[in-house]
């Protein structure tokens, strides 16, 4: 099971990845003999891509876990499509929409959406997960919005709402 969760896990960093140094190729290029801004995402996907295929290689190589079986039903591998890994896929397929929208809807906007569901869907504690999930989502918003805009004058995508 661990192994199967790896793998997904592997092949969605590498879609990431792949997806990440395509959009970076998008960028201007420098002036005067400088990189410009598509250097360093690109290599943080060359990087993320690496890493991201070793972790699949290992785990394909990796030998299943030897546990103690209680029963056949229970030591038999749950494959890609177990009711388990749901989370996982909801998590990914968030990503991606996070991915396609991050323009439409603006840098703020779409970051404060994909973190306000994924904390939502990923809490699993029952009291206060709606406060819980909006307060971290905005806190982590204003602390990007902090950092692009006022530390370092970055601006990224406004959108429709800002």
């Amino acid at each position: 099971m661990i192994r199967e969760k790896r793998q997904v896990l592997a092949l969605a960093f590498i879609a990431l990845a792949v997806a990440v140094y395509m959009y970076a190729g998008t960028f201007p290029l420098g002036e005067g003999g400088d990189p410009g801004p598509r250097v360093f995402p690109r290599a943080i996907a060359i990087v993320m891509g690496g890493l991201a295929i070793l972790q699949f290689l290992i785990s394909i190589k990796s030998q299943p876990s030897q546990t103690k079986a209680k029963s056949p039903t229970k030591s038999k591998a749950l494959g890609l499509w177990s009711p388990k890994l749901t989370r996982c896929y909801v998590f990914l397929l968030l990503i991606m929409v996070l991915a396609l929208a991050f323009e439409w809807l603006g840098a703020y906007s779409a970051t404060a959406l994909f973190l306000l569901i994924s904390f939502f869907f990923l809490n699993k504690s029952t009291k206060n997960k709606l406060l819980y999930s909006v307060v971290w989502a905005l806190g982590f918003t204003a602390a990007i919005y902090l950092v692009f805009e006022e530390v370092f004058s970055i601006p990224l995508p406004a959108g429709l709402f800002i």
